[in-house]
């Protein structure tokens, strides 16, 4: 396993981990955070395709972050994260049409901006974003999947949404308020189909965000997940104002 944690904000926590272990994982998954205009943002992205699934996850992160730094400071983040992801749309859709190789290639992308106790986020595929607030679980994003989770096998994803698959995609989006105690968890589908609504709500409210990460990794590899395993786990301690480091992780 390989994390990062960091104390985002002085508020605002924040820790992720990838697990490459299980048999069918071929490096598909990117993960990302890094600071922007005050807040802090983490993304991950789930690639379809293979070994073509990698390259369009790690840059559709790239060019998220690109158009993030492009955009103007005056825009909503809503309008800048939206923005952001449309454009790592285009670049993952333009190499995968001028690169037979790649052809397969798309991803699923899912963005989170904590800023001045404003959750936004941008999201297009499979993978899920939840909010642990005083005891109980709610999934905030859905699913793009055109088929349900747990009937394929071996593990297999068929999205109907994805980053590069058209010139164009849809993109949800979501906007919450924050409050002291709420902690936010994206993961993929791997961990997600492994683990109950119940028990990741357990896990999440036993443990800080680095043991968490662990722990809901852990559990999943122990209920059989196949996949990329990847979480990111960002735990509110109080106002989450205040603006965010200039440090960057990636990977």
């Amino acid at each position: 396993m390989a994390g990062v944690a960091t104390s985002a904000t002085p508020d605002v926590e924040f820790f992720h981990l990838t697990d490459g272990a299980a048999d069918r994982d071929d490096g598909t998954l990117a993960l990302g955070w890094w600071p922007h205009d005050g807040s802090i943002l983490f993304a991950l992205a789930d690639g379809l395709g293979g070994v073509a699934g990698g390259v369009a996850s790690r840059l559709a992160l790239d060019a998220l972050d690109g158009a993030l730094g492009e955009a103007p400071a005056a825009w909503p983040m809503k309008t800048r994260l939206r923005r952001a992801l449309q454009q790592a749309n285009l670049a993952v859709y333009q190499k995968r049409i001028t690169i037979p190789e790649l052809h397969a290639m798309a991803t699923a992308v899912t963005a989170t901006s904590v800023l001045g106790g404003t959750l936004v986020t941008v999201h297009v595929g499979d993978c899920r974003l939840f909010l642990l607030r005083d005891g109980r679980l709610s999934q905030l994003s859905k699913d793009h999947e055109s088929v349900q989770a747990g009937t394929s096998a071996p593990f297999e994803r068929s999205l109907e949404r994805a980053v590069g698959r058209e010139l164009i995609v849809p993109i949800d989006t979501i906007r919450l308020q924050l409050a002291a105690g709420d902690v936010l968890c994206q993961c993929t589908a791997a961990v997600h189909r492994a683990l109950g609504d119940a028990e990741l709500g357990e896990l999440l409210t036993a443990h800080l965000p680095p043991a968490a990460c662990r722990a809901l990794l852990r559990r999943a590899r122990a209920e059989g997940a196949e996949g990329s395993l990847g979480v990111q786990v960002a735990a509110v301690a109080t106002d989450p104002s205040t603006p965010a480091p200039t440090r960057r992780s990636w990977w």
